[in-house]
C-alpha cells in the first residue's frame, strides 16, 4: 500500500522532472531544463535550487486539493553538486540497501516539505576502489526489477546524458555499472564546435541506420578524433544532409562507447539489454549491438512512458520501505 501522497523528483544531469503523486499515479507533472551541470558550470547550485523550487510549487498549483507529505528524490541532485550529497552505496545492492540509506533533509527556504533522497550506488573492484558510479538509475532498475521484468537477470543501458550500463540480478539487485560520458559528448560536439553548423539540432525521431553505421566504421578504423573531424569533411564536400550527418557522428560515437564494453565482458551475454532512452537513439543503438558488435540476446526498448513509470515505481517501493512522516 502507498503511504500517502507525495512529490517525486528526479533530477540529472541537464534536466528536472517533477511529479505530484496520489493513489499510486501521477496526477500533476512539470519540467525544466536544469541539471547539476549548471552548478558545474556557474559554481553554485541557484539554478538547480530555483528549478526544483518552481517545478514542486508548479505541481501543487496544478492540484491544490491534493496534499503531499513529503518530497522524495532520486538523481544527481544527492551528488555534492546538487541539493544535499548522499554517500553511495557499494554494488551489489538492491531495494534493502537503498531504503536503508535514504536520507531526510529539509529547506525551508525551497518547501515546507520534507525532503528524503536515494543515494546512489558505486561499482568497487576486487580491491575496493572506485570504478564506476549513479545517480538515479538505481531507481529505474528497482521499478523494472519489481515489475515486468521480475525474476531474470538484465542489463539497462541507459542514454541520457550519460550512457550506462547496469547489470541487474534476478533478485533484483544491481550488480555493477559501467558509464561513458557519450550523451554530454554528443551534445557539446553538436552545439559547441566546429561542427554546430553541419549536423541536425535537437532531437530527431529516427536517425538513418546506413549513416550511424558509416560513422561507426569510420570510427573503428580511424578512432573518435578522426571520425569526429569527417563529419566535417562532409559537411565541406556538401555530401549527406544534416541530419545524416549528425547520425554519422553518433554512429562514431556508439563505437567508441559500445566497442570496449562488449570485448570487454561487461555485458553477460545472456542478459536481455533493456533499452532506455530517446526512442530514435535507442533503435540505433540496438541495431548496432545486434549487427555491429554480435549481441544476439532480446533488446526491448522502453518508450518514455515506460521508463518514466519504471522509476515511479522504483521510488513507490522505496517509499513503501519507510515509515511516513510525522
Amino acid at each position: 500500500m502507498i503511504r500517502g501522497n507525495f512529490i517525486a523528483v528526479d533530477a540529472g544531469t541537464t534536466n528536472l522532472r517533477v511529479w505530484l503523486m496520489a493513489g499510486g499515479r501521477a496526477i500533476a507533472r512539470a519540467e525544466a531544463m536544469a541539471g547539476v551541470r549548471d552548478t558545474a558550470r556557474d559554481g553554485h547550485p541557484g539554478r538547480l535550487r530555483s528549478a526544483f523550487q518552481e517545478a514542486v510549487a508548479e505541481v501543487r498549483r496544478q492540484c491544490p486539493e491534493v496534499v503531499p507529505q513529503r518530497i522524495l528524490a532520486a538523481g544527481m541532485i544527492t551528488s555534492p553538486l546538487g541539493l544535499a550529497e548522499v554517500p553511495h552505496i557499494p554494488a551489489p545492492a538492491g531495494a534493502l540497501e537503498l531504503a536503508e540509506r535514504l536520507r531526510t533533509v529539509s529547506f525551508p527556504e525551497l518547501t515546507e516539505l520534507p525532503i528524503s533522497l536515494v543515494p546512489g550506488i558505486k561499482t568497487l573492484d576486487d580491491a575496493g576502489a572506485l570504478v564506476d558510479a549513479m545517480r538515479g538509475e538505481e531507481t529505474l532498475c528497482l521499478g523494472l526489477a519489481l515489475g515486468a521484468w521480475s525474476g531474470r537477470s538484465f542489463t539497462v543501458l541507459n542514454l541520457g546524458s550519460h550512457w550506462k550500463a547496469i547489470t541487474v540480478s534476478r533478485e533484483g539487485r544491481i550488480f555493477a555499472s559501467r558509464t561513458g560520458l557519450t550523451g554530454e559528448l554528443i551534445l557539446a560536439i553538436r552545439d559547441h564546435t566546429i561542427l554546430s553548423d553541419a549536423v541536425a539540432a535537437g532531437k530527431p525521431a529516427e536517425l538513418p541506420w546506413d549513416w550511424v553505421r558509416r560513422g561507426l566504421h569510420e570510427c573503428r578504423r580511424e578512432g573518435l578524433p578522426r571520425a569526429l573531424f569527417a563529419t566535417r569533411v562532409l559537411a565541406l564536400r556538401d555530401e549527406g544532409t544534416a541530419l545524416e550527418r549528425l547520425a554519422w557522428l553518433i554512429g562514431a560515437c556508439i563505437e567508441a562507447d559500445f566497442a570496449p564494453m562488449v570485448s570487454g565482458g561487461f555485458h553477460p551475454r545472456e542478459n536481455p539489454l533493456v533499452l532506455a532512452g530517446p526512442a530514435a537513439l535507442a533503435a540505433v543503438c540496438g541495431k548496432a549491438l545486434s549487427e555491429e558488435f554480435g549481441v544476439e540476446v532480446p533488446a526491448v526498448i522502453l518508450s518514455e512512458a515506460d521508463r518514466e513509470k519504471a522509476f515511479l515505481d522504483g521510488l513507490h517501493h522505496l517509499l513503501e520501505r519507510t515509515a511516513s512522516p510525522s
